[in-house]
């Protein structure tokens, strides 16, 4: 244990195993405690540190399951309380509806707590943290959080979130929604502060009008969002919002011919004008035939560094060679279980095969600069990876499964020392496919078979 004598007077107890917290420890003048990753046995049942000053209280991880009804009687100026990470702890004492002065309060991963006591007092919080508790509802209140910047609710068993709560919140830079709510596209629109968003919509229609709501924001932000029916038992809430632009769509039920469709009226998960993720995955859309229809504007995914394509059984052609300009910056590339799948960087139309033209498109060399991860599985029907020639020197892994009417090998380079980064080829066709396949260039088959492991 550590108490400093002079101001600002601190008690850290952290990380020093089993103890029975002692009254007489906390000074009248205490500013900040810690028993971060201390094991408390127990907690006296009439307890109540007199402790006006304190303005920290950091009791995470500590195996508590229960905290006394006056504990917090006399903590009126506590603005950070940090309960987080005690996984038994399932009730809460009603003197924290009292603490005025809060700005910070977490019951992370206090899975076992289900409800809360009202917290409408709580008037100048800033940070709120129930990712993964066991609630049911929100917080009784909290349309009062006025200053509220953080607000993660991930992992929580809500159902719904009562449609005046958040434009009351103005001030949010931070939102994590539970898999189960279906993101409400209207308030969230009048969120103009928010920097990272995560959450779930129940359809394409919504997120369309929630991207579009977006378009004239001038400031980075960040957002992990899921287009998908809700699936009681599959939350996907393990994580916290990283800095990335990622979109995932899944099992959507409705007519969709392609992520971005200009020319048409029908669902498209986007307009040209403010696609900026990074990182894309589309699975189970049974309708999908394209990753674009119509012309679509330059630079659209320009900012996408991983795509990933399963489970889109009417793909024939995965992406057309004019929007390769835009993926310049593509890193990964998963294509899987597209039973239809033909091509992956298809030809324009009118253009023919290069196995009924000799010249024209052999000749046409495309360009995937950055490209790092090619997957290729589950694609019977797959006959060319790219008609003519593949410039994609930054490859570090490959990997073929199932594609036994794949026949040649694009890939192409004018480098001395070529695909300098390349480490491994997984082939799970065997080795006869491997040796029956043409050549762009025929020194790369020797050069790759350095690399490869037949499964």
């Amino acid at each position: 244990m550590r108490i400093t004598n002079d101001k600002p007077r601190y008690m850290v107890r952290a990380g020093i195993g089993t103890q029975v917290l002692e009254e007489q420890d906390w000074v009248f003048d205490l500013e900040r405690v810690s028993f971060y990753k201390s094991k408390i046995k127990r907690i006296p049942e009439d307890m109540a540190p007199n402790c006006p000053t304190l303005s920290t209280l950091i009791l995470s991880d500590c195996g508590l399951t229960m905290i006394p009804g006056s504990f917090f009687q006399y903590m009126n100026k506590l603005q950070v309380l940090d309960l987080s990470y005690n996984s038994d702890l399932m009730d809460l004492p009603s003197c924290i509806s009292n603490l005025g002065s809060l700005r910070a309060l977490s019951f992370r991963e206090c899975r076992r707590l289900k409800s809360m006591p009202s917290l409408e007092k709580l008037k100048n919080l800033r940070v709120l943290d129930v990712f993964r508790t066991g609630i049911k509802e929100v917080p009784q209140g909290m349309e009062n959080f006025v200053k509220l910047k953080v607000l993660d609710m991930g992992g929580t068993y809500l159902d719904e979130l009562p449609k005046e709560i958040l434009p009351k919140l103005s001030h949010l830079q931070y939102l994590n929604l539970p898999g189960r709510v279906d993101a409400p596209v209207e308030d969230l629109a009048s969120l103009e502060l928010l920097e990272a968003f995560r959450g779930r919509f129940s359809d394409l229609h919504n997120f369309h009008k929630f991207m579009n709501s977006r378009h004239n924001y001038e400031k980075d932000w960040w957002y992990n969002i899921y287009v998908r029916p809700i699936e009681p038992n599959r939350l996907d809430d393990r994580e916290r919002i990283l800095k990335q632009r990622r979109v995932i769509v899944r099992d959507c039920t409705i007519e969709v011919e392609g992520i971005v469709n200009v020319s048409s009226g029908r669902d498209t998960i986007t307009n040209p004008h403010c696609i900026s993720f990074h990182s894309l995955q589309v699975l189970c859309l049974n309708n999908l035939v394209g990753l674009c229809k119509g012309k679509i504007a330059s630079h659209t995914f320009s900012g996408l560094t991983e795509l990933n394509i399963s489970s889109c059984r009417r793909m024939k052609k995965f992406f057309p060679r004019a929007i390769l300009q835009d993926l310049k910056n593509l890193e990964k590339l998963e294509v899987r279980l597209c039973s239809e799948m033909e091509e992956i960087i298809g030809r324009e139309e009118g253009e023919r095969s290069s196995q009924s033209s000799s010249s024209s498109s052999t000749s046409t060399t495309a360009d995937l600069p950055k490209l790092k991860v090619l997957k290729l599985q589950g694609l019977p029907e797959l006959k060319s990876i790219c008609e003519g020639k593949l410039n994609c020197d930054s490859l570090e892994y490959m990997e073929f499964r199932n594609c036994p009417k794949l026949k040649r090998m694009p890939f192409y380079t004018t480098n001395e020392h070529p695909f300098p980064s390349l480490r491994k080829i997984r082939v799970h066709d065997g080795k006869n496919w491997w040796e029956r396949l043409e050549w762009e260039q025929s020194h790369l088959n020797t050069l790759f078979q350095t690399y490869i492991t037949y499964l």
